[in-house]
């Protein structure tokens, strides 16, 4: 679901009926879509995937995580 550039096309694809990711699947799944970007901003933001205490990412914001604003980070 990653896009490299702000306004590049992202990409979600249905890997259990579509192992070769031919139909991006992301139009018709937004409710999925904010729910994988949710979940993934919180881990970057927590520094982990796993329970337990938010752990310090010493890595900062970095220009990968376009949909995150710089400022917000």
């Amino acid at each position: 679901m990653e896009a490299k550039k702000k306004n590049e096309k992202r990409e979600l694809y249905n890997l259990e009926s579509d192992p070769s990711e031919e139909k991006n699947v992301i139009g018709e799944n937004q409710e999925v879509a904010a729910r994988l970007e949710a979940l993934l901003t919180k881990q970057i933001k927590e520094g982990r995937s796993n329970t337990g205490k938010p752990a310090s990412n010493d890595t900062g914001w970095w220009s990968d995580l376009v949909w995150i604003d710089e400022s917000n980070w």
